[in-house]
């Protein structure tokens, strides 16, 4: 029996030669378990040189009132207009000394209406200002500078999938 094609969603972490922090990154794949993933894994982030692990990850089978199902590109199945959408909000705390994240995966039309969801948000909600984080001596409470890095990462390539 033919074992069903999932996706997955992993944070990769590690220290590379000459960093004194982690650094991460989200890799995407389409594979029968997250071990038959890994030389795609390292093929994603070379410059890890095979020194890489899993921080956290994640099967993608539901996004909102979506299922999420892997087939050819030339299945029937795939007839809606909606593509998957990942989005990485970053921002900051006003007089603290670290970077917060909030990832969001949304099924929508566009890159557009992808973006307007994300923007409904309590992590984006909580933004003051787009400003760069300036250095404050005075505390005025929860105040988050947020940017949208990588404002939005489509997985089309998910959308033509072959196999």
């Amino acid at each position: 029996m033919e074992e069903k094609l999932k996706l997955y969603m992993v944070m990769l972490g590690c220290t590379p030669k000459g960093r004194l922090t982690e650094q991460h990154d989200i890799f995407f794949g389409i594979g029968n378990s997250l071990k038959n993933l890994v030389s795609q894994m390292k093929k994603f982030w070379p410059e890890a040189k095979g020194k890489i692990h899993i921080d956290a990850w994640r099967e993608v089978s539901a996004i909102e009132n979506f299922s999420i199902k892997i087939s050819a590109k030339d299945s029937t199945l795939n007839s809606s207009s909606d593509n998957l959408f990942f989005i990485n909000l970053g921002g900051y705390k006003e007089n603290e000394f670290k970077e917060y994240h909030y990832k969001i995966l949304t099924v929508a039309e566009s890159m557009g209406l992808a973006s307007k969801k994300a923007r409904r948000s309590t992590f984006y909600k909580l933004a003051v200002s787009r400003e760069p984080l300036r250095t404050s001596t005075t505390n005025t409470g929860l105040m988050w500078m947020i940017f949208i890095r990588y404002l939005i990462y489509c997985l089309r390539q998910l959308k033509n999938y072959t196999h």
